[in-house]
Order: C-alpha cells, then structure tokens, then sequence
C-alpha cells in the first residue's frame, strides 16, 4: 500500500469516526425528554449561519435546494422536472463538509418507488455524512398519493437494513404528514405509523410493539 493510500484510509476511518459521533449525539438528543428546533438549511452558506446562531443539528430542505437549482418542490412537478438524486446527495454532503453538528436529510420519496432504490439512498445519505434522513411514503400521483402499505413498510425496512449493515446509528423520523391527512379513523392513522416504526425500532423494542398491534387492529376495526 502506497503512502498516498495510507493516508487515505486513515483520513477516511477519521471522518467515520466522526460521523459515528454526531450520530451518537443526534440518536441521543431523540431520547431525551422534550423536543429541540432543527432548522433546514439549503447550502453551506445557510448551514453556517444556522449552526452560529447556536442551533445543535440541522436539516436540508429537499424544496429550498430545488429552488437554489432554480427546480420547482417535488410536490409539484413532473417526475423529469425534479433535483436527481445524484444533485440531492451532492448538496448533501456539501451541507454535512461545513459544519460540526449532526445533519439530518431531507430525501424526499428515497428517489425512487422500491425497496431498493430507497436502500440506495439510503446508503449514499450515509457515505455522503448525514446522521439521519426521512422517506416519504408520497408516490407523486394525485390519484393515488400513498404508497400501498405493504410496499411502504418493505420500503422502510430496506432502509433499516441498510442502516443496520452501515454501522452508523441513523435516525430514520417521519411518516409522510399526507398520511396523517387522509380521510380515516384515528386507530388507522395510528396503525399505519406504527407499521412504519417497527423496521425503524431497536430489536429489544419490536416484541413489545406486537403486542400493541393486536388493540390497534381493533380499534382499525
């Protein structure tokens, strides 16, 4: 192994280290009683105006970098009018590069309709810094605007899996709000939610969890 190469794996296992670190503190922050701000920055610019007003975690807003790209919100546009992935993961790793704080990514719908394609984004979230992101479960059809909920359920567990193989502690909050907009009673809202938490939840949590599926099935009923 080359000098040049050496070099390289030893910075490369400190920026792991460090990621490794804000994930720690971010998954941290999450378990702690209360609630904190997490303003949504669109470049390294606005990242660091944010993290010296004192702010100690940040996200990326999937609308604002379209519109630094002169791109409409993914919400309303064709699919061939939106920020490609490749874009997206490039603004965020540019955003994670210029602060010290954890960095939360806003990765829309996972850049794609399958398990795989939000495992993908997923782990190029991870490599390019992020501690944490959100998948939404909105397909971009008005007619048909949630993912079926097997598919959406299959498509957060790939991203756990992901997650898991990374050895990264990433936070994966939200359920898509329109979720909760839907015109059903409350144990589906609930339901639904909690489908998607499952793949989400540490492994001690998820017996627990089971438990808890039968009455909300009732109440769905």
């Amino acid at each position: 192994m080359s000098a040049g190469q050496q070099s390289y794996a030893e910075y490369d296992l400190v920026m792991n280290q460090i990621q490794r670190a804000k994930a720690e503190r971010f998954l941290s922050r999450h378990k702690e009683d209360g609630c904190f701000l997490m303003p949504n920055a669109w470049d390294p610019g606005s990242a660091k105006m944010l993290v010296a007003s004192g702010f100690e975690a940040i996200g990326t807003t999937s609308a604002g970098i379209a519109f630094a790209h002169g791109k409409p919100d993914n919400l309303f546009c064709s699919p061939g009018a939106r920020v490609e992935r490749k874009t997206m993961i490039a603004e965020v790793r540019a955003i994670c590069e210029s602060v010290s704080v954890p960095v939360n990514a806003d990765l829309e719908g996972g850049f794609g309709n399958t398990p795989e394609d939000v495992a993908q984004t997923i782990l190029l979230a991870i490599k390019a810094g992020a501690v944490g992101g959100n998948i939404e479960d909105y397909t971009g059809i008005e007619a048909s605007p949630l993912y079926d909920r097997t598919l959406a359920v299959e498509r957060i567990a790939a991203a756990r899996k992901v997650i898991d193989e990374s050895g990264i502690p990433f936070v994966r909050p939200r359920v898509w709000r329109k979720q909760l907009r839907e015109s059903i009673c409350i144990g589906k809202r609930v339901l639904i939610a909690c489908l998607h938490l499952v793949p989400v939840m540490p492994k001690q949590f998820v017996n627990s969890f089971r438990n808890w599926k039968a009455h909300l099935m009732w109440l769905w009923g």
